[in-house]
């Protein structure tokens, strides 16, 4: 079984005592592919500086910028946590995240205000490759950055480990946050385990419930396009009504040459795999995982039907290929004409002039409100090995507020907030495709719940689940032996997670 699953004891213990690259780059629009995953379902970092790729319009890019460029100051809010700062001056906060422009460009905001406000330098020191690798390298010789932005769901390898400590009485007490009233649950659900609080939470799930359609090829398709697609209905319409309507404006926007091949794909749902295969399998009524008997449901009649409805049917369509890349390299690359996945991909096609609007994916059951299952997104965490554990809790707690959470959500144009004070803000305003697709995300959010928590490490269920996919992608296996891959591969690094507690 570890032969398909591609799960060694080596392996997973690799994956326990880090968190890979490749696995917690998810929430964002790219990662460098990993040992081990396959290379279709990573997704290729999408510079903030990017000039067109050969072939693709240049025309309006400049323009687009200029009008997803956020405010530069949060609006005054009166609500959510009250945050006195005191006066660090003297002091220096080393800060670490990943290497990517966007991020990168936020940590920096971030530091500046914090510096305003307190008078403590923050020292942005980005960090390339394996963060979660570098991050316990660092600890363990006794220079570990004074607060590490993670993603959430990451964290339990950090927490058994106790490279992070416990944050809910010296960052949110203090504040009197009322948790369940200023974070999104999806958000905080990310860093919630075993009775404690791991993080602060500064963006909400994108991942596995977005399509991003050329809306340029829809209106130029005709009134049959229009009909099947949300967005023809402004911002009434978030979700496909059906998977039959999806597939078949995917097969009336996919182009082919005059000898029949194709050169514009309809439909690309690679990487993110287990965020859309579990959200359908939510809306078929089945969780992914029980964490009351400590087993998972992937040996069941909904797994069989989620991995049908993503990728058996429209490969057996024609509607979509095996590209060698993941949905937003696909997209931005002007390959496809939709693509489901990873909601960021919309604003970096704009980025180069391509027209990309994020509507909703549909039910599996025509006439039920669609539900999801997401990872929740990234945060701040506390390293046990901080050098001025009390500077670094002081940022957490600027982190908590009204304004540091304006700062952050504003990337992208704008990104699933971690917060509901945050909702109403100017940052999710605006007539402009990203700006009505996010309102979009933002409403299906209500419908999204996180992972859950004990399974053991992400990186193992996300490598698992994608050798599974790609494997019924490239036509290596059907159906119901994928879902049988995926419960013994799940259910192996579930004991081996549990022999090392």
């Amino acid at each position: 079984m570890s032969k398909k699953s591609g799960i060694t004891r080596r392996n997973f213990l690799k994956l326990t005592a880090t968190t890979t690259a490749g696995a917690v780059l998810t929430a964002c629009t790219g990662a460098p592919p990993q040992s081990g995953q396959p290379s279709q379902t990573q997704p290729t970092a999408v510079s903030s500086d990017a000039t067109a790729t050969a072939g693709l319009p240049k025309s309006g890019a400049t323009q687009v910028f200029k009008e997803l460029e956020p405010p530069p100051e949060p609006p005054k809010f009166e609500g959510g946590p009250k945050w006195t700062p005191r006066d660090l001056s003297g002091k220096t906060i080393v800060l670490w995240g990943i290497q990517y422009d966007p991020h990168v460009e936020r940590y920096k905001l971030l530091g500046q205000t914090f510096e305003k406000r307190t008078g403590a330098k923050v020292d942005v020191q980005p960090q390339e490759g394996d963060l979660g690798a570098k991050f316990m390298s660092a600890s363990a010789a006794g220079t570990a950055p004074d607060v590490v932005c993670y993603m959430g769901i990451s964290t339990p390898p950090l927490v058994r480990q106790k490279a992070i400590l416990p944050i809910n009485t010296e960052v949110f007490a203090p504040l009197g946050i009322d948790v369940e009233k200023w974070w999104r649950p999806g958000a905080i659900g990310a860093y919630t385990g075993d009775g404690e609080y791991w993080g602060v939470p500064h963006e909400d799930n994108w991942d596995g419930y977005t399509v991003t359609t050329r809306s340029d090829l829809v209106e130029a398709a005709g009134d049959d396009a229009k009909a099947l697609w949300p967005g023809s209905q402004g911002e009434e319409g978030v979700w496909f009504k059906s998977y039959d309507d999806m597939f078949a404006l995917a097969e009336m926007l996919q182009q082919k040459d005059d000898k029949g091949n194709v050169k514009l794909w309809g439909l690309n749902s690679s990487g993110w795999d287990p965020h859309s295969l579990f959200s359908i399998m939510r809306s078929l009524d089945t969780f992914w995982w029980d964490p009351e008997n400590q087993k998972f449901n992937m040996d069941s009649d909904a797994a069989v039907k989620a991995i049908e409805l993503l990728v058996e049917k429209p490969f057996k369509l024609g509607i979509e290929g095996v590209l060698g890349m993941s949905q937003i390299n696909a997209f931005v690359g002007g390959q496809v004409a939709m693509a489901r996945g990873n909601g960021t991909a919309a604003g970096e096609a704009w980025k180069l002039g391509i027209e990309g609007e994020n509507v909703i994916a549909p039910p599996p059951v025509e006439g039920k409100t669609p539900l999801f299952v997401g990872e929740g997104g990234w945060g701040w965490v506390l390293p046990s090995q901080a050098k001025d554990k009390d500077a670094s809790a002081e940022f957490l707690r600027f982190a908590c507020t009204y304004e540091a959470q304006y700062i952050f959500s504003q990337i992208y144009g704008g990104s699933p907030p971690a917060t509901r004070g945050i909702l109403d803000s100017d940052i999710y305003t605006g007539d402009h495709p990203v700006k009505i697709g996010l309102r979009r995300i933002v409403k299906a959010l209500e419908n999204c719940v996180f992972f859950g928590w004990g399974f053991g490490t992400w990186g193992t269920v996300s490598q698992v689940t994608q050798e599974a996919l790609t494997a019924v992608r490239e036509g290596k296996l059907k159906g119901p032996e994928a879902a049988k891959q995926m419960q013994d591969g799940f259910t192996e690094q579930l004991k081996l997670w549990q022999s090392e507690a």
